[in-house]
């Protein structure tokens, strides 16, 4: 189903809410976590970054942790790293910590710091910290909703779990142009293959695994649409 950022982040907002009162005893704090899940190109950090700037504007804090980290030590070599590889490229053990570690901390005014480096194409658009004194966290990575372990013990450890669905077509120009823009390929004909013998295939495995879900958003083209989009 559409929905707006208005509307999403309007339930964010309910979903905190409607938790429990923390139990004192246990020195617990209200916090809603949310993960989003989605194919390449379907515009889950924008999404999350959107919602997350209107709930912080309510009064209600509220942050965003990419879980989108390369096997890779460092993704300033371009060279070894495969953009939007198969999951079991990526750290999914180490992305269950982070989500249980948010979980069980106390929401004191500190850092948490990702152990995940920013695939190079996304290195101008997440923040990898996420405050320690959020109420609301977001997560938004591409296995977040998968079925297969590690990844499937983070369902039952958020309170939503939200899926960005996109066209295949306009997913695949996104990534292609995310290539280009960001200079991981310089030629339109190499990205298009880049895409075709990769991250196609992740999009596929992404849609088929990730049924879990609470909200369904669907991604559309601005170009194509006056309607909300994403």
């Amino acid at each position: 189903m559409g929905q707006s950022y208005h509307d999403l982040a309007t339930r964010a907002l309910a979903c905190y809410q409607e938790l429990p009162d923390p139990d004192a005893s246990r020195k617990q704090d209200k916090r809603l976590l949310i993960a989003i899940g989605g194919p390449p190109g379907s515009g889950k950090g924008r999404i999350a970054s959107k919602v997350a700037k209107l709930v912080n504007q309510s009064g209600v804090s509220c942050s965003v942790i990419s879980i989108d980290g390369c096997s890779q030590a460092s993704h300033n070599d371009t060279s070894s790293i495969l953009p939007k590889s198969p999951g079991w490229t990526f750290k999914g053990a180490a992305a269950v910590d982070v989500v249980q570690q948010i979980q069980k901390q106390t929401t004191e005014a500190n850092d948490i710091k990702s152990p995940f480096a920013l695939h190079v194409e996304d290195v101008d658009s997440h923040a990898l910290n996420v405050a320690g004194d959020a109420s609301i966290v977001i997560f938004e990575g591409l296995y977040l909703l998968c079925e297969d372990l590690p990844w499937a013990r983070i369902s039952s450890m958020v309170n939503e779990r939200w899926f960005v669905e996109i066209d295949p077509d306009v997913g695949r120009q996104r990534v292609i142009k995310r290539f280009l823009d960001t200079g991981f390929e310089t030629d339109y004909e190499a990205a298009c293959t880049r895409y075709d013998e990769n991250d196609v295939f992740n999009a596929e495995f992404i849609n088929r695994t990730s049924k879990a879900r609470d909200v369904t958003i669907k991604s559309i083209d601005r170009r194509g649409s006056t309607g909300s989009s994403y």
